[in-house]
């Protein structure tokens, strides 16, 4: 698990720094000293005020374009958090939670289920 700021590098003009990356011990090879150079199994974005748009749709394009697996979106604002799994090369909410009720289940991290009310 890596945290920002590193760079994920998809190819040569796309390098986003999402807050969190997740590579497997199989993938492993694509952390450099550079950076993260391929695509990570999971990414997480957390929202702020200002970053609404570029993470809930600019970048989260850009990771189903590129195949990430899991992309995360938490929204602290509204305390809730929202994983998107890819199926036939498009993103599909796969679970979502908030403060208030619910537990996150993930397909890259199968055994791990998050109650959202500890995260907030």
């Amino acid at each position: 698990m890596f945290f920002a700021p590193v760079d994920v590098f998809l190819d040569d003009t796309s390098s986003p720094q999402p807050d969190l990356v997740f590579v497997g011990k199989a993938n492993e090879v694509i952390v450099t000293d550079n950076g993260i150079e391929g695509v990570s199994q999971l990414v997480v974005e957390i929202i702020s005020p200002t970053s609404v748009v570029r993470d809930r749709v600019t970048k989260k394009e850009l990771y189903e374009r590129f195949g990430v697996k899991e992309c995360w979106i938490v929204d602290p604002s509204d305390q809730e958090i929202e994983i998107y799994t890819l199926e036939n090369e498009r993103y599909e909410l796969l679970s979502a939670a908030s403060v208030l009720e619910g537990e996150l289940k993930s397909n890259v991290l199968d055994s791990v289920v998050l109650d959202v009310k500890t995260l907030f």
